[in-house]
């Protein structure tokens, strides 16, 4: 009996070297989700989130603990920030980046010699407005302020979550834009070479590879497969014919040659992905997580345990 007393009283016990500990811990993860933990509190994330807080998940909180002097480790990464499968990405990257020299033929006779007309014309024009940067990033900060104002947290994750796989692809997408500087097949006005270069360059002309609206349409169409896998699964048959049909609009509209799209597509797809996992959210069968307290009546240590 005195062996649980002095546990009980440890247990509530405020420890400097502990809140110390803990608010580093804090710390680290707010910088590391900067833009998520700005705009939703992690102390209300296991208390307002109902598709891990519901009955698919099992949550002990210390009673005494009030939201207002908690903090709490809600959500963590479950798994590493990238996997074998992120191979299959790079390897499109820069396969298509390879392949630009020794397939530039190919490239030329995918790419039409004019601009199109008509309905073709109609169709390229799609590309224009659908993944370009100042739309996509409007339409999820849209997305983000619609479930804020109506109260539903899944839409406002939804919207910060596309804002995230966007600037990830952009992230990785302007560098090579400019390093590369590879001419749009209607660079000069006229039907240019696949294989021109001018590396470092910051001309329009020159920053054809790779495509960042497909890069921008994969990212979101990859952000809402994720996030509907379960209850949707027919999500990604929708989402991704449509960055696809995206891609092949930059290539009809001479913006594009095939390698340059392939390449955005892949950037892309990475992006979507890394966000989910940035977000804990690459799990098989249980999902553990880490759950810590601390309040001003004592701290509480436990795990969150929910299904798929």
């Amino acid at each position: 009996m005195r062996g649980i007393a002095f546990l009980e009283e440890s247990a509530t016990r405020k420890s400097p070297r502990y809140e110390s500990e803990t608010k580093c811990c804090v710390g680290a993860v707010c910088l590391t989700l900067a833009a998520i933990h700005l705009v939703v509190p992690p102390a209300s994330l296991l208390a307002q989130e109902p598709a891990l807080a519901g009955a698919s998940g099992l949550i002990r909180e210390s009673a005494s603990v009030t939201e207002r002097d908690s903090l709490e480790l809600a959500v963590l990464p479950s798994g590493p920030l990238f996997r074998a499968s992120d191979l299959v990405y790079a390897g499109l990257f820069f396969g298509s980046l390879a392949a630009i020299r020794p397939f530039d033929e190919l490239d030329e006779a995918l790419s039409p010699d004019r601009l199109p007309s008509g309905a073709p014309r109609t169709f390229a024009s799609v590309g224009d407005v659908a993944g370009n940067g100042l739309v996509d990033y409007a339409a999820s900060g849209a997305v983000f302020l619609t479930g804020k104002l109506i109260g539903d947290r899944r839409i406002a994750r939804l919207g910060v979550r596309s804002l995230e796989a966007l600037l990830v692809a952009d992230l990785l997408v302007t560098p090579f834009k400019v390093g590369v500087g590879r001419m749009r097949p209607g660079g000069q006005g006229a039907h240019t070479d696949a294989d021109e270069f001018v590396p470092l360059s910051f001309a329009t002309g020159y920053n054809s590879f790779p495509s960042g609206h497909t890069a921008h349409m994969f990212a979101i169409a990859s952000t809402l497969s994720r996030e509907f896998r379960y209850e949707a699964p027919w999500v990604p048959f929708v989402a991704y014919p449509i960055a696809t049909l995206v891609g092949a609009s930059r290539v009809v509209g001479q913006k594009h040659w095939v390698t340059d799209v392939v390449a955005g597509a892949a950037v892309g797809l990475f992006a979507g992905h890394f966000i989910g996992r940035l977000h804990g959210e690459e799990f098989i069968g249980l999902r553990v997580t880490p759950v810590v307290s601390a309040g001003r009546d004592g701290v509480y240590v436990g795990a969150r345990v929910a299904l798929p």
